[in-house]
């Protein structure tokens, strides 16, 4: 069976709207995955809200490119309530694909007034309070990307909400490039994240902070650029670690964390509450096992004990615990669990979540017509 299947109708024009003109973070890079797999059974128009990086990349792969405005909610909302009813007057789409909260307001008011199906993609397992019960009333459906985004709308919601993990292009993910020199001595622990306080990267430098007499050769990695809104903590996190000396490296954001990859033995998520984790299964593709908190959509891809271990209880002191335990493992141990985490990323691929996000589009077309 193909993956379109029999649609409600055939080759539908899908209006994708992402919420930022930048690749802000995995859910940019999702958003391109996720157009670039359907394209050839959908037609995706790709709707952004200024010029920048998203709009270049899309066009690179081919996506015609509408830039619209979305406004920040409040009085300026009606100019981009207007500027939605022009737009999608003009580009006829059979149904909107909206990548945040923001853009699923606008799509969802137009798609009302226009009788044409809106999906909201959520990636943020936090409820926002003010604006979820107004989606909740002008969307047709939901696509969480894990059950623990899902659970953000409460036990019965009054519009479908379909789970729909993301997926990855695990070639790309597995092409050989040459790994980042290792240090002589120790193992490396990879942390790719941003430097903001949702991401608790100085879990990890209290962690080494508090082993070091025990572990003294092993390294952390940091790869991610600072949060703009968050430069203080990032400072702080930075001067922390100071009695590391080299054996933290900061590395700043890069173009293809690949190699970084390569180079690590574990790859460490102190974060509070990830509602998928890209990063996880990104390691997990090429082998390397992960240490994470038992929280978010984490325990839907990492299998405690088979592919990576889980800190069942939140706090600095159980991470540091947990941080240990991976210290302490032999390489044999960390190797099969590795080898586990490489198996199991290939139920993330990008042609299930394909076939996931047809299936939703079937549902909400059938429901139109």
């Amino acid at each position: 069976m193909s993956l379109m299947g029999s649609l409600a109708l055939d080759n539908p024009r899908v209006l994708f709207v992402s919420n930022f003109a930048e690749m802000v973070g995995g859910g940019e890079h999702s958003l391109l995955d996720l157009i670039a797999t359907l394209r050839g059974r959908v037609e995706p128009i790709l709707t952004v809200p200024a010029e920048g990086e998203v709009a270049r990349r899309g066009r690179a792969l081919g996506i015609p490119i509408a830039i619209v405005p979305q406004p920040p909610i409040g009085w300026r909302a009606l100019g981009g309530i207007v500027a939605w009813l022009k737009a999608v007057r003009a580009l006829k789409p059979d149904l909107i694909h909206a990548n945040g909260s923001r853009s699923a307001f606008y799509a969802g008011i137009v798609g009302q007034r226009r009788k044409i199906p809106v999906l909201w993609h959520c990636r943020i397992a936090d409820l926002d309070p003010r604006l979820d019960p107004i989606l909740l009333k002008i969307l047709t459906g939901i696509i969480a990307n894990s059950h623990a985004t899902a659970r953000r709308f409460g036990p019965r919601p009054p519009i479908p909400v379909t789970v729909v993990h993301n997926g990855f292009d695990l070639a790309h993910c597995r092409e050989e490039v040459e790994a980042i020199p290792r240090p002589e001595k120790g193992r490396v622990i990879l942390a790719v994240a941003r430097l903001s306080p949702s991401k608790r990267i100085e879990y990890l430098v209290d962690g080494f902070l508090a082993l070091q007499e025990r572990f003294p050769n092993d390294h952390l990695w940091i790869v991610g650029d600072d949060d703009p809104a968050e430069v203080p903590y990032a400072q702080a996190t930075r001067e922390k670690s100071r009695p590391l000396g080299e054996r933290v490296r900061w590395v700043g954001s890069v173009a293809d964390v690949r190699p970084w990859y390569r180079a690590a033995d574990w790859l460490a998520l102190p974060s509070r509450r990830e509602a998928f984790g890209r990063v996880v299964v990104e390691a997990m593709a090429l082998g390397v096992p992960v240490l994470a908190f038992a929280q978010g959509g984490v325990p839907e891809i990492v299998r405690q004990g088979v592919d990576g271990v889980l800190v069942e209880q939140d706090g600095l002191e159980p991470w540091i615990a947990g941080l240990e335990r991976v210290l302490t493992l032999e390489e044999t141990e960390r190797a099969a669990l590795g080898a586990a985490a490489r198996e199991r990323s290939e139920s993330f691929s990008l042609q299930a979540t394909g076939s996931g996000v047809l299936d939703v589009y079937r549902q909400l077309l059938k429901v139109r017509v």
